[in-house]
């Protein structure tokens, strides 16, 4: 659930409102959306009253993701994207993209998905990647770029290895590729998933062009909380906020299976008092929505309170992701009373 403070469209900033998708003309207008791509029920919500013919009335808007590598068998299939990845003689990746240390693995992400050919898109003038993002902003307004710190650097590694630890990091296009963008696009109403080790160089990236970050409250309560990044007292406007994003437990599974001692005696500090797990997805949502963030992005398992069992996807585990779905019946006159106090009480409505 998508939660705005202002007047966001096509932009990604405040703006006049005078260029409505079509999007909305085709569909007609239905706050709750099935996002298909992602397999998932959202209800996608902002601030400004009911559809029109410009962006500054309009009370939704939607939200896509671009995946940062494709996987392994498009490229085998896909004369374009072959054209643009390193591949053997076969048409299979002779390298792979992945990232070290990360939250979820010691050992770093291995995806085994193809790797980029930075140059043969550069000479290209970026034709394929102009193709891929203008498909995205035909159907949404926003749209998250995954893994964004590998358009600056990323995280190489030789094909067959069994984990991400023996790679290199690569330079990516950086800033040429952007500058080539909004050559093309007047405006990138674009979010940058700048999670996972994020250097000076991928920050510079990130205010180059004025690009809103991510701040994921669950990152929130390590040792370091007080500079912490993710904690609400350190959040800045041009960002997003999330309780947890699909790739995280629920706050509650968080609590009752992922966090530590210390982490919760954190938590508890910050909150002003200890609650229970059945309380705690609300605290932290009240706490997205009242961050000075200019978008809170709450997952429906956590407005609906749901423990490890409501999980989306885990990192490195091929199998068994996206298979969660919201039954109607769990769409409560409660829940959407409990949704409008909140959006109320924080500006957000």
């Amino acid at each position: 659930m998508i939660f705005s403070r202002g007047n966001y469209g096509r932009s990604g900033r405040k703006n006049s409102g005078t260029d409505t998708p079509k999007l909305w003309k085709k569909r007609g207008w239905n706050s709750q959306t099935v996002w298909k791509g992602k397999r998932f029920s959202s209800f996608y919500s902002s601030p400004n009253g009911p559809p029109s013919e410009n962006t500054a009335t309009r009370k939704a808007f939607t939200l896509s993701a671009i995946c940062r590598f494709m996987s392994r068998w498009t490229a085998r299939i896909s004369g374009p994207i072959r054209d643009y990845s390193k591949l053997t003689a076969t048409k299979t990746p002779c390298l792979w993209p992945g990232c070290l240390l990360t939250f979820f693995s010691a050992t770093g992400q291995l995806w085994g998905d193809p790797v980029y050919d930075w140059e043969a898109s550069r000479n290209s003038g970026y034709a394929w990647w102009f193709k891929r993002i203008e498909q995205n902003f035909r159907v949404a307004d926003i749209v998250r770029i995954d893994h964004f710190r590998g358009f600056s650097a990323y995280w190489e590694i030789p094909a067959g290895e069994k984990t991400a630890v023996n790679g290199r990091w690569v330079d990516g296009p950086g800033a040429d590729f952007f500058q080539a963008l909004l050559k093309r696009f007047p405006t990138l109403p674009l979010i940058a998933e700048d999670l996972g080790t994020i250097t000076p160089d991928v920050r510079e990236l990130i205010h180059q062009f004025d690009f809103p970050g991510m701040k994921v409250l669950l990152f929130a309560f390590d040792e370091s909380m007080p500079r912490n990044p993710y904690i609400p007292h350190n959040h800045v406007r041009k960002a997003v906020v999330y309780t947890g994003t699909h790739d995280n437990n629920t706050v509650r599974g968080w609590f009752e299976n992922d966090a530590g001692e210390e982490d919760k005696r954190r938590l508890f500090s910050y909150l002003g008092r200890e609650v229970s797990p059945s309380e705690l997805p609300w605290e932290m949502i009240r706490m997205a929505m009242t961050s000075v963030a200019d978008v809170a992005i709450i997952p429906m398992q956590d407005l609906l309170g749901l423990g490890q069992e409501g999980r989306m996807n885990r990192p490195s585990v091929a199998f068994g992701n996206w298979d969660w779905r919201v039954d109607r019946d769990q769409l409560t006159e409660e829940l959407r009373s409990k949704i409008l106090g909140i959006t109320g009480l924080s500006g957000r409505a």
